[in-house]
């Protein structure tokens, strides 16, 4: 079975440990991504347990030098909520302060879901949208390119932001999302 990979924006909530946790959402529910799929709750319930044993977080899905381990992942009514803690390893540590200083520059951070499809874990709908409904959740990679734009960052380290501040963050990255997407096709129709 292969491994599919799905990017969501990252919503960290707050850091701690000597060498730097992180919370936060990496995956939400019921809201249509950019590949056309739509993550249903409960579709992790069963893999969490093990991801917690043997998944990883890695830095853009590179699986050869992991950069942290998720301590604690559950589904709420928003999404799929994750803890972790970065590892001490310079690659590791860089990636924290990176994503730390895009947060105080008002920038996004993102979150990938590295996952496997179950035999009937997924359905296509009538509208041609997949639901994921059963994932065997492998990893959770920290991206720039996130596909779902329901899960934002909130937090780095010490930078907190209150609901009003998140919103705002969250309104303005819908905005430069659909500009860019306006760019690119209308530099593919000619249209500049």
């Amino acid at each position: 079975m292969d491994v599919l990979r799905k990017v969501f924006p990252f919503t960290l909530t707050k850091i701690a440990a000597a060498t730097g946790g992180f919370e936060g959402y990496a995956s939400t529910f019921g809201n249509l991504d950019q590949q056309g799929d739509v993550v249903v709750a409960g579709a992790f319930t069963g893999t969490l347990p093990r991801f917690l044993e043997r998944g990883f977080i890695s830095d853009a899905h590179d699986w050869a030098t992991p950069i942290g381990v998720p301590t604690e992942a559950h589904e709420d009514p928003r999404g799929l909520f994750i803890a972790g803690t970065f590892h001490s390893h310079e690659r590791a540590q860089t990636i924290r302060a990176i994503a730390a200083e895009r947060l105080a520059h008002g920038l996004e951070f993102g979150l990938s879901i590295g996952f496997r499809i179950p035999q009937g874990g997924a359905r296509m709908r009538s509208d041609g949208i997949r639901e994921l409904r059963e994932l065997e959740l492998v990893e959770v990679a920290l991206t720039l390119t996130p596909a779902n734009e329901e899960a934002l960052v909130t937090s780095v380290k010490r930078v907190q932001m209150s609901e009003a501040e998140f919103e705002q963050r969250r309104s303005l990255f819908l905005l430069r999302h659909a500009k860019a997407t306006f760019d690119e096709i209308s530099q593919q129709l000619g249209v500049a």
